[in-house]
């Protein structure tokens, strides 16, 4: 791919024509022609023409620029039940639109949201996730990005504001600022003044310095929008470790008036159940949901083992540790550690108990922070069960009672317990299926019995 192409939020653009507004500078418009302002009037440079498009159609995302070399990638195999490998996904993947046509300008959009956890699967995608008004020239955004643009960024989260052109014109942003997983995000675009045609806007994030982008002069801007755009995802893996993202406390004015919110909702890419949804349209206080994956369907392929604590289920997929809600599905990733190869889970008081390649680990469920138990051997452990003070593991043809304090253990009897699969602890027993036997097995010394 051509080397002196920078991602925005709007595709590839030439490096040349991507612009830094720095803090307490703007953008103006003269002309055609925009305009690098310090905020006291003063000319720091041209920074090019803005040729305006004609019809009333809004920008994006019929704009966006993709170069015709970039490479499109596939996954190797699914990550979601019923989910087949896909090419890769560039652009705008779901939004929903409303067109003002009031008559009246929109005099301010803002929107809340939460910072989602990060992808499961880092690699070198970019998510983009904002609120914003365009019309057919150019979009103005407070974007949420995970991954790089021309901005900057890497594997978290950050925000920056941007006025950007989708068809290899000239875009600008602000500061790009990281921000952390859980913090809400309030993106807002207001009008400052009007003078005939030309429009003056602000745009940044509430109460996060140096993310303002201010602009003087523009055309008007008519089309809002909440969406998610990413680049470079090739896997379900690639979005956020979440359901969802609601945007929240959507406000939309114009001038003094709420008008209705008649969202229109557009899907562009439902590879892994991706969507948009109204949970409700008003003009004060509405609600759109992008969802990662389809309702009610969790992403559970690729699991390896569960237990239940407390309240909620605990089970290791795709090398991550999650928390499910029984009740509905829902879940969270817990910590960032590595759990591929964990083959076996128990819980016992306070703890989880997990057998994971050679290692015995024992997990916080409120976390996910985690520690390995003893120097033992736990290669080939099949199944295992929380009974007492102990737990009991069948690893390779031994049945183990060891240790959930400091991971000694000790072999059971002289069975021979290969090929068991799974094992559950009730009364004073052991119940394992071994084979095509359901098995039920002493806690004192592994003596057992065919049931």
């Amino acid at each position: 791919m051509n080397g002196d192409l920078v991602l925005t939020p709007g595709g590839f653009k030439p490096r040349n024509l991507v612009h830094h507004v720095p803090p307490n500078h703007l953008l103006q418009m003269e002309g055609q022609t925009i305009k690098l302002l310090q905020r006291d009037g003063q000319l720091v440079k041209d920074l090019g023409v803005i040729h305006p498009r004609s019809g009333p159609e809004p920008l994006m995302p019929r704009n966006l620029a993709l170069p015709v070399d970039r490479v499109r990638r596939r996954a190797p195999e699914p990550h979601m039940p019923g989910i087949a490998p896909f090419a890769q996904v560039d652009g705008w993947v779901a939004y929903t639109g409303w067109a003002n046509n009031t008559g009246n300008p929109i005099s301010s959009f803002s929107a809340s949201w939460v910072v989602p956890p990060e992808p499961r699967i880092k690699a070198d995608q970019t998510i983009f996730l904002f609120n914003g008004i365009q019309n057919s020239t150019m979009i103005y955004q407070p974007v949420l990005q995970w991954g790089n643009s021309k901005a900057g960024g890497g594997r978290y989260w950050s925000v920056a504001s941007w006025y950007a052109d989708g068809q290899n014109g000239l875009s600008f942003y602000s500061n790009l600022v990281q921000v952390n997983v859980g913090d809400t995000l309030i993106g807002f675009m207001i009008l400052t003044a009007q003078n005939g045609a030309a429009f003056d806007y602000s745009c940044g994030f509430e109460g996060i310095a140096d993310t303002t982008l201010p602009l003087q002069a523009v055309e008007e801007l008519t089309w809002a929008n909440e969406t998610l755009e990413v680049y470079g995802v090739i896997d379900c893996g690639h979005y956020p470790a979440t359901r969802k993202t609601s945007f929240t406390a959507i406000d939309l004015q114009t001038g003094n008036v709420a008008p209705p919110l008649n969202w229109t909702v557009n899907n562009s890419h439902t590879e892994c159940g991706q969507h948009a949804s109204v949970v409700s349209g008003a003009t004060t206080g509405g609600q759109v949901d992008i969802w990662y994956e389809a309702e009610g369907r969790g992403n559970w392929l690729g699991s390896t083992c569960m237990a239940a604590h407390g309240d909620f289920l605990y089970i290791v997929q795709d090398g991550a540790l999650v928390r499910g809600n029984p009740v509905d599905g829902t879940w969270q990733v817990l910590g960032d550690g590595e759990w591929s190869g964990s083959t076996c889970m128990a819980a016992h008081g306070n703890f989880l108990y997990i057998v994971q390649g050679g290692a015995l680990v024992r997990a916080i469920p409120l976390d996910g922070i985690w520690q390995v138990l003893g120097d033992g051997e736990w290669s080939g452990s099949t199944c295992m069960a929380a009974h007492g003070d102990f737990l009991y593991i069948v690893q390779g043809g031994a049945l183990v009672r060891a240790n959930p304090v400091d991971g000694t253990w000790q072999v059971l009897g002289d069975g021979e317990w290969s090929g068991s699969t799974c094992m559950a602890a009730h009364g004073d027993f052991l119940y394992i299926v071994q084979r095509a036997a359901l098995v039920r097995t002493s806690v004192l010394d592994g003596s057992w019995s065919v049931i």
